[in-house]
């Protein structure tokens, strides 16, 4: 709990969550539960579904964003926490964060590898610019 407390985002995938607390809403609940013993947010990924977070007593969902020739998944959880984790320091609140994230793995699935399918800011800001309306919602 200690190391909780400094934790500012968790991510989780949520496959991983369910297995702790099985059952109707049980990830939801599971990371509502986590975030009030120290984390901002707890983030569950959730694939071809998107992303959620649990923080301050509510749960935010964000759709993946729509991909049509799915390559190679390899490295788009870790392109996702990356995203996340710019989005988060440069003051994005959580939802903008998510779509930010959403928006690059969602890049990165149409190309091979991990490393070389990482696209670049303004990639995902154009991206997010035909998905959301804007490159940065707060």
């Amino acid at each position: 709990d200690s190391v909780l407390a400094e934790v500012h985002i968790r991510v989780v995938k949520e496959h991983v969550a369910r297995t702790r607390s099985p059952g109707p809403g049980g990830a939801a609940h599971d990371a509502l539960r986590r975030s009030e013993r120290g984390p901002r947010a707890v983030v569950g990924t959730r694939g071809e579904e998107g992303a959620r977070a649990a923080g301050g007593g509510e749960v935010r969902r964000v759709p993946a964003t729509k991909v049509r020739d799915v390559i190679d998944t390899t490295g788009a959880g870790d392109c996702f926490v990356a995203a996340l984790a710019t989005a988060w320091v440069r003051g994005d609140d959580i939802v903008s964060g998510l779509r930010y994230a959403t928006t690059a793995a969602g890049l990165s699935i149409p190309k091979l590898g991990a490393q070389s399918s990482l696209p670049t800011h303004e990639e995902v800001q154009a991206a997010m610019v035909a998905t959301w309306g804007e490159p940065r919602v707060r």
